[in-house]
């Protein structure tokens, strides 16, 4: 009873208060902003339906200390443009031309003032490389010792929409009033569009299968973003039908140039096929871009001037082995090209048992 009789007269005192107010203003939940000043400008509208965690929040139409804001020039390092198309793998060095690396700060900016302005530290710069379409950026560094307004950029994929992007920081101070310093930051930023080319041709491979013996082989670039070219990669053969004991084991063919030219010795590998039954193909197509889907050509062939000529009736995703005829060295083979041209031919010999 105790807790009651202390809210009784609370209530009463609640109740008398809103007779006195004026009409209407007790159903009101919040108080009406204020005016602004007379010729300053309005704060913008929140539409508190569409941003409910806005409520009550007042937005200042400019900050309450200034931060200036400086523009940005992304070129070469010799000042040259930057070139509309980079190449992966491929490292340019470039600068970023900002009044932020200037031997003093803005004293001026925005229409205020800004006394006795000096740096209060050194610039903090950071480039990325942009790929739009992934919706990936990618921290750009490199080892070497550098201006602190320059960085190699390096992209390490091709892209058809990319971007380089620096933003840069500096701490200055100025006279707020006198005898009061106040430390703010001056930025800079800006990003340049560019696309990448590929250069690195597909690591496209083959799943096989006669029975219920399977195998399975690929490329892999290594080392990986080599430059200059030519590519390396090594060569991977994995399952019953690679191996001379017909175990599901693994073999690694290091050191193979990654192009049009990609034929192992009989020593290096092998395929083992029976002399009948169906060899079925599957494609495992890969690249650090996108295959050319129409370019890709497989199936069982021969080699004339290092090149594979598929034989009659050997293509395909199934082949009767019975029906088909063999050169005296077949070969089993992927022919495939990326979007850019870039083409993969990989040839490992087989023996029929």
């Amino acid at each position: 009873m105790k807790r009651f009789s202390i809210l009784i007269p609370m209530t009463l005192v609640a109740l008398a208060l809103t007779a006195l107010l004026p009409s209407g203003l007790a159903a009101q939940d919040d108080p009406a902003p204020a005016a602004a000043p007379e010729g300053s400008p309005a704060s913008p509208q929140i539409d508190e339906t569409k941003t409910p965690w806005l409520k009550g929040v007042t937005i200042p139409n400019k900050p309450d200390h200034p931060s200036p804001v400086l523009k940005a020039e992304i070129l070469m390092a010799n000042g040259s443009p930057i070139p509309a198309t980079l190449s992966e793998d491929v490292g340019v060095l470039m600068m970023v031309d900002t009044d932020i690396f200037a031997e003093k700060p803005p004293t001026e900016w925005n229409g205020q003032s800004l006394p006795n302005a000096q740096w209060a530290g050194q610039p903090s710069v950071r480039w990325f490389f942009d790929d739009v379409a992934k919706n990936q950026s990618t921290l750009a560094s490199c080892s070497e010792q550098l201006p602190s307004n320059q960085m190699k950029v390096t992209p390490l994929n091709p892209c058809r929409k990319g971007g380089v992007t620096v933003t840069l920081a500096r701490p200055m101070t100025y006279e707020e009033s006198p005898g009061k310093v106040r430390r703010v930051f001056a930025n800079s930023s800006t990003a340049l569009n560019v696309r990448v080319t590929d250069i690195t041709p597909p690591t496209s491979g083959l799943e096989l299968s006669v029975g219920d013996q399977k195998g399975t082989f690929w490329a892999a670039e290594n080392p990986p973003h080599k430059h200059p070219l030519p590519k390396m990669a090594d060569v991977y053969l994995k399952g019953p039908l690679f191996s001379p004991t017909g175990q599901d084991e693994q073999v690694v063919v290091p050191g193979i140039e990654l192009g049009d030219k990609m034929i192992l010795t009989p020593d290096q590998g092998q395929l083992r096929l029976p002399k009948t039954g169906e060899l079925k193909i599957q494609l495992a197509l890969q690249d650090n871009e996108e295959v050319d889907a129409k370019s890709v050509t497989c199936g069982l062939c021969e080699l004339a001037d290092g090149k594979p000529v598929p034989v009659a009736g050997a293509t395909g995703p199934t082949i009767d082995l019975a029906k088909v005829k063999l050169p005296a060295q077949p070969y089993i083979f992927i022919e495939a090209k990326d979007l850019t041209g870039n083409r993969q031919v990989l040839c490992i010999p087989v023996t029929v048992k």
